[in-house]
């Protein structure tokens, strides 16, 4: 037996062996094995993240593959006070927060998150990324899934299996926030995080998608649910509501 070390996480790898018969001879190879290695650890909550720490880094998976524009963990662009790295897309190995747009694009990476016994949770972070798009159509563009941990290769253009569409972001080059509500579905489980960028092989505007200071926590005080409203007359009305707090 023989024990491989530093082997990727959360990827999928084929092994075959030989005998060496003498000092210059072998027999031919075995059939394959194909063997999944583990993903990271799922983050327990609350979780932050804003990059400038390289040991939760190193849990980030990120599929590149040979695609022409790739995710970084670098310096290049950054929104974080006093700090210094951000998660970005580049075209040039993560000197630069740009894309090019002559050849397509899909690039994936995802953190596992633990989700505890809880009514609701809040998702924050802090993007960027202009891209290309209009009206109900979108070709340059970030977008945000959660759902079962599932592997995604690099030029896989899909929605993963069972996830949640969180929303696309594009047409805004400057920082903002992003904020998602998440419901008591999510309590007890394990989901992945993922952020996908794709693009179109025309057109599109600098720069691409930037991620910093993900955080996503338990919301103590959660939202009332249910609005309803009976009751109109034409001076008044009675709104009820359904608390998630009972």
């Amino acid at each position: 037996s023989y024990t491989i070390s530093n082997l990727v996480p959360d990827t999928t790898l084929e092994f075959r062996i030989r005998t060496q018969c003498d000092e210059n001879s072998f027999s031919a190879w075995s059939d394959p094995l194909q063997v999944s290695t583990l993903p990271y650890q799922p983050a327990t909550l609350p979780y932050s993240c804003n990059f400038e720490n390289g040991e939760e880094n190193a849990f980030w998976t990120i599929s590149n593959g040979n695609q022409a524009n790739a995710w970084y963990i670098n310096t290049a662009v950054n929104n974080t006070l006093g700090g210094e790295q951000a998660l970005y897309i580049s075209m040039d190995g993560g000197l630069t927060n740009t894309y090019q747009n002559t050849e397509t694009s899909a690039v994936w990476a995802y953190r596992d998150i633990q989700f505890p016994d809880a009514n609701e949770f809040l998702l924050s972070f802090d993007w960027r990324c202009h891209g290309e798009g209009g009206g109900s159509y979108v070709w340059d563009y970030l977008s945000v899934y959660i759902g079962n941990p599932v592997r995604k290769e690099a030029g896989d253009e899909s929605e993963p299996q069972r996830a949640v569409l969180l929303g696309n972001h594009l047409l805004t080059p400057a920082w903002s926030v992003a904020e998602y509500v998440l419901g008591n579905e999510y309590a007890n489980t394990t989901k992945r995080l993922y952020f996908v960028w794709r693009n179109d092989y025309s057109a599109g505007v600098n720069p691409p998608a930037a991620i910093d200071n993900i955080s996503l926590r338990v919301v103590n005080c959660s939202r009332p649910l249910d609005l309803t409203v009976e009751n109109v007359t034409s001076t008044t009305a009675t709104v009820s509501v359904t608390s998630t707090d009972e």
